[in-house]
């Protein structure tokens, strides 16, 4: 089991970044991509110790971990915006107040680019969306 516990921690380090950098531009929110990237690692353990595991009867092996949690990644996004259409949420990030210590001139270069980001990409077919948010 430590042996298991050990290769997913690799597997966390290497995909960490790139499973929330995928999330975070599909919902537009640092809290729900937290969570929902949370989820995903959660799953992906849950399926990885269930195949990993020595007396499993589960035959089949992930042969590409990255591209499993791609997909769990992008099918709990899709189950958020599904559950998203049937509930109204106000979000908090609307009703905090902002840090004045932050660098307000930094925040709005940031905000720049990310918005020149977006824009591009909600402009292209999803599959290539999602192609470019995996490679970088």
């Amino acid at each position: 089991m430590k042996n298991i516990r050990r290769e997913f921690s690799k597997i966390y380090d290497k995909n960490i970044e790139r499973i929330y950098r995928f999330i975070y531009l599909k919902v537009n929110s640092q809290e729900v991509a937290e969570d929902l990237t949370s989820e995903t690692f959660l799953r992906g353990w849950e399926a990885y110790k269930k195949i990993q595991n020595p007396k499993s009867k589960i035959q089949n092996k992930i042969e590409n971990p990255r591209a499993f949690l791609y997909k769990i990644a992008r099918n709990l996004v899709t189950d958020y915006y599904r559950e998203k259409g049937k509930a109204q949420i106000l979000s908090a990030e609307n009703l905090s107040v902002p840090d004045p210590r932050i660098n307000l001139e930094e925040k709005a270069i940031f905000d720049s680019d990310l918005n020149t980001i977006k824009t591009s990409l909600a402009n292209l077919k999803p599959k290539y969306q999602d192609i470019i948010i995996w490679y970088y």
